[in-house]
């Protein structure tokens, strides 16, 4: 009767608790890990698709004053794309992008300090205001074609072709005050978070990141709690109970363990397939470069995600068999059966 109760409470209550404590471990193994994030944002290829794709799309839609920089349809559109790119090397975007993800983290640890996302715009500056900038001003102009009808040289926004009988001298006299006043126009640093409008006094003054670890330790004191709860109600003696705790916890801890499985082989083939699918039907038409570039980043951390189940999985699977082995080996304790006097009429010889 006890270990038919037992089981019915482990399908309705005991099962779904121990594999949510178990998702819940594997989960955070990466999902609050700075590291995590960090390794991810240290990958050039991130960096490498955003200067190949994503800077192309920025720049065709960069405006000045209200006024759009450059029509992407020009045939000058490239240098100021291949200028850009000079300015913006691969190690400031990763520089950039982990001391984000730090800024971010802090603010988990610290809510009342507020979310400071900020972006150091000065290397920018210097590049632009110095000599990769007057390179760029030379080469943007020599890749103008002279303008089919006649024009004047823009002041408010870069020129489009050569107007006849402008030399290129005078051209680049205005494409060098043009770039002096985007120059000055953009600020040291940029602050990401600073549209949000939030109220960080309103936060309490706890870490974030301890305040998920007491959520940790709570958690895992019921789940052991109605863990035990079920063996107690369901095993007979010692014995039992470390055979009904192995039991219990094999099945979760399996599942898990699968899962984490599930993330190499096929399934990353499958999902890698996907994206460049995907990303090749969609209107960016990414290059082959830049679908390389983002699946393995993506790959990269679903393998770190996967690490993380296969790791709960196996710990947790190990401790089940642990508990049933050596709860089926231990000895059943001896028992003393009082079966009472006994008295039989036909022995021979009688008690007095």
């Amino acid at each position: 009767m006890r270990g038919c109760f037992g089981f019915f409470f482990y399908i309705i209550i005991t099962i779904w608790v121990l594999f949510a404590f178990l998702l819940f471990v594997a989960i955070r193994s990466w999902a609050f890990d700075r590291q995590f994030y960090l390794d991810v944002a240290d990958n050039d290829a991130v960096y490498n698709a955003f200067r190949e794709e994503g800077l192309p799309e920025f720049l065709a839609e960069l405006k000045v004053n209200g006024q759009q920089v450059l029509d992407p349809s020009s045939t000058a559109f490239p240098a100021l794309v291949e200028a850009t790119q000079a300015i913006l090397p691969t190690d400031y975007l990763r520089t950039t992008t982990v001391g984000l993800v730090d800024n971010l983290f802090n603010f988990f640890e610290n809510p009342q300090t507020g979310l400071t996302l900020n972006v150091d715009l000065t290397p920018i500056k210097a590049s632009l205001g110095g000599a990769q900038g007057d390179a760029f001003a030379s080469t943007y102009i020599r890749a103008l074609e002279t303008c089919a009808t006649s024009a004047l040289v823009p002041t408010d926004k870069l020129p489009t072709c050569k107007p006849a009988g402008v030399s290129d001298d005078e051209i680049l006299a205005v494409v060098s005050d043009y770039k002096a006043g985007f120059v000055n126009s953009i600020p040291d640093t940029w602050n990401l978070a600073e549209d949000a409008n939030m109220n960080w006094d309103g936060l309490p003054n706890v870490s974030l990141i301890e305040g998920l670890q007491t959520a940790f330790t709570v958690t895992a004191t019921v789940t052991f709690a109605i863990w035990l709860l079920n063996a107690i109600i369901g095993g007979s003696g010692f014995k039992g109970l470390l055979m009904w705790m192995g039991g219990m916890l094999f099945l979760p801890a399996l599942i898990v363990l699968l899962m984490g499985a599930s993330f190499s082989g096929s399934l990353l083939d499958a999902i890698s397939s996907d994206i460049i699918r995907d990303t090749t039907t969609s209107n960016l038409q990414a290059s082959t470069q830049v679908q390389e570039s983002v699946t393995l980043v993506i790959l990269d951390a679903l393998k770190r995600i996967g690490t993380g189940f296969l790791t709960t999985g196996s710990i947790a699977l190990g401790v089940s068999l642990v508990l049933y082995i050596f709860g089926a080996i231990m000895r059943r304790p001896n028992r003393m059966v009082d079966v009472g006097a006994y008295y039989d009429s036909s022995h021979p010889i009688r008690p007095l």
